[in-house]
């Protein structure tokens, strides 16, 4: 975090971030975090950044910046912030943004915007790769470590489709085929 992010009093405890065990009630495959700190529907931070990335894509580059300062400016304290150069470009801009928003909203799922980002000229692709131990009876193997990586493309970005659906809807329904 940045220095004088106010966020650290929200999130952060001794350098740790605050999480705990929950249960999700619908069966899914994947990793989901959710907790206090994850704001459902819209906001408005959310939507500032949504009308300084349109306003960035416009070329309205002090517009743009305009609206990223009204996020930024309320996440510090006052004698610790400082505004952000404006950028050259329209990419500059863009990915000042982007990068904003991770900040923003640290914990929650950014699926949409990497899937979306990834089609996007403005913007570099994004590649993610993740390692995971091997696990076997709860014992996990630190020895064993396989790798999976998402490319732009992959059609691993398809969401499978709740058993449920599938179910209720008598074969009118195929599960999402990765």
């Amino acid at each position: 975090m940045e220095p004088g992010d106010v966020r650290s009093l929200f999130f952060v405890e001794d350098l740790y971030v605050q999480f705990g065990p929950q249960y999700n009630e619908f069966p899914h495959i994947g990793y989901v975090k959710e907790g206090v700190f994850s704001v459902k529907g819209l906001s408005v931070p959310k939507s500032f950044l949504t009308r300084a990335e349109c306003r960035a894509r416009r070329g309205d580059i002090a517009g743009a910046m305009a609206d990223l300062e009204m996020v930024r400016v309320n996440r510090f304290y006052t004698d610790m912030y400082r505004p952000l150069p404006i950028p050259a470009n329209e990419k500059a801009a863009v990915e000042e943004i982007i990068d904003e928003r991770r900040r923003e909203f640290p914990y929650s799922l950014r699926w949409i915007d990497i899937r979306r980002l990834n089609n996007d000229p403005l913007t570099d692709p994004i590649i993610i790769t993740r390692d995971f131990y091997e696990v076997a009876n709860s014992i996990v193997n630190r020895d064993v470590i396989t790798t999976y990586t998402l490319e732009p493309s992959d059609r691993r970005y398809a969401r499978p489709i709740f058993d449920a659906v599938i179910t209720n809807s008598q074969g009118q329904t195929e599960q999402n085929t990765y």
